[in-house]
């Protein structure tokens, strides 16, 4: 079983002061050597104040699941597959009533470079100004192993947003380079 508490307070009263608490089962189970599930299912309550200029009178109250499959093809390749549905913060809004499915993978090419990648599409609604979008994710990227510690890394991101609110909609590039240290 698993609970959450959020409480969140804004210091410019544009969005609602509000709370969320889920609660419920989660289960992981090894069904072989090379493939896990995990699943897990709440009741997700949400209530705001009206603190801000947003207007939004919205309260979320209703069931919120995830679910997964992760499967080790071997040493070097895993790849897994999860998707379910979750409430966020909104922008604008009280809250964001989200659902997701997302695709990763993570390949060690050869001794200290590793591919990996992470196909995504979420489907979302806004609980006051009644947006209703898609989001489309990709991301592929490098790591080479420089040290037993440093990691050089490249990373490409693209999303894709497609609103019913005109205006909202966007597309992203990121190329992201990065230097990590692990300790």
């Amino acid at each position: 079983a698993y609970s959450a508490f959020t409480y969140s307070t804004y210091q410019q009263h544009v969005q609602n002061d509000g709370w969320n608490f889920t609660t419920g089962p989660r289960v992981s189970y090894q069904l072989t050597k090379f493939v896990a599930l995990e699943a897990s299912a709440g009741v997700t309550t949400s209530d705001y104040s009206n603190t801000g200029t947003i207007a939004d009178t919205s309260n979320f109250n209703s069931v919120t699941y995830q679910a997964g499959i992760r499967h080790t093809v071997n040493k070097n390749l895993s790849h897994a597959l999860r998707g379910g549905r979750s409430l966020s913060l909104g922008y604008g809004s009280n809250f964001t009533d989200m659902f997701n499915l997302q695709y990763s993978f993570n390949w060690l090419v050869s001794q200290g470079v590793t591919l990996y990648g992470t196909f995504a599409y979420e489907d979302f609604a806004g609980s006051n100004n009644g947006e209703q979008a898609q989001r489309y994710l990709f991301n592929l990227g490098t790591g080479y192993q420089l040290t037993r510690q440093w990691v050089l890394g490249v990373n490409y991101a693209y999303s894709l947003k497609d609103s019913d609110i005109v205006g909202n909609e966007y597309q992203q590039n990121r190329l992201i380079l990065e230097l990590t240290r692990h300790f």
